[in-house]
């Protein structure tokens, strides 16, 4: 049996949909006791419940939808390598890379040019900036206020245990106060407008604290940057232009990006992490592009529906 054959058995199996003698057709009793071990002991570790046939289902859709790559790939001889990796891989992967698959999980999602207000269960605020997405576990939420955020948002928590946000490249823990997250691209920025923020960025140890009027600004691999601001609040809250202060282009583009849900080329030599400050009107993509090119020297082009060539 092809290597890939024998990976969706091992797969099928977590899931239910093999038994053990079946699984031992396919793979031998050898290495079907190892996976049960493994999937023992796995078993054993404190992760929040885990539904391996949701998990199992997401992950092939997940997979049907890459492309396959063009070079060929090349296993290893060692096959019982292979193995053990695929058994520890199928068993956790739900949880680690998919994420809790908990029942009760909340997940809400905007699109281009669309913004929605979340009320939390202790009545925290959530609003969610055009194309991002959140998600939060209401069960779970008397023991730890936490959600995941994906793209924009500005909230309002209210005071109690610590409250967290979590992105891809940082987590931000409050106790009562008014901030904003946004993270698109590899640039992150979290703004305090009340109270207190603890952000934890990148690979850097440590806490930086944020208090009223104090900007913390992030692009992967560079140190995090503090700033002062004046705005009593996100300017996209209004539904007319989002404002931006020596923020760099890329970040900016990726903003109107989501805000549109355009595909922006960069041409080569154009510097992404040139200081931008400025506003984009939500009226229309070309307005918004003449308000962010025409100033830094800059030209666009429409290429396709939806796509546009950014170039000096």
């Amino acid at each position: 049996m092809a290597a890939e054959d024998q990976d969706q058995e091992i797969g099928k199996w977590l899931a239910g949909e093999r038994s053990r003698e079946e699984l031992e057709q396919s793979v031998s009793a050898e290495h079907a006791s190892a996976y049960q071990a493994i999937v023992d002991e796995v078993d054993t570790w404190s992760l929040p419940p885990v539904d391996k046939a949701k998990g199992y289902e997401k992950l092939k859709q997940r997979l049907a939808t890459q492309q396959k790559p063009a070079a060929k790939q090349v296993r290893m001889n060692t096959r019982w390598i292979t193995a053990v990796a695929a058994a520890v891989v199928l068993a956790v992967v739900s949880y680690v890379v998919l994420g809790p698959l908990s029942d009760s999980m909340i997940e809400v999602q905007t699109a281009a040019l669309e913004t929605k207000t979340v009320y939390l269960p202790d009545s925290s605020k959530v609003m969610l900036n055009a194309n991002s997405t959140l998600a939060y576990d209401p069960d779970a939420w008397d023991e730890s206020r936490s959600l995941t955020l994906e793209g924009e948002a500005y909230l309002e928590v209210t005071s109690g245990q610590n409250f967290q946000v979590i992105t891809s490249q940082a987590s931000v823990t409050v106790l009562g106060t008014r901030f904003r997250v946004s993270e698109r691209a590899d640039y992150l920025a979290v703004q305090c407008y009340e109270g207190k923020v603890g952000v934890h960025v990148g690979e850097e140890t440590g806490m930086t604290e944020l208090t009223r009027g104090m900007r913390l600004c992030y692009t992967s691999g560079m140190p995090a940057q503090i700033e002062m601001h004046e705005e009593e609040q996100p300017s996209w809250l209004g539904g007319k232009a989002t404002t931006f202060s020596r923020s760099p282009l890329g970040a900016v583009l990726a903003s109107l990006e989501a805000q549109f849900g355009l595909q922006l080329h960069l041409a080569p030599g154009v510097d992404q992490n040139r200081p931008y400050t400025g506003s984009f009107l939500h009226s229309s993509p070309d307005v918004a592009l003449r308000m962010v090119c025409e100033p830094l020297g800059l030209q666009f082009a429409k290429t396709a529906e939806n796509q546009y060539r950014v170039f000096e």
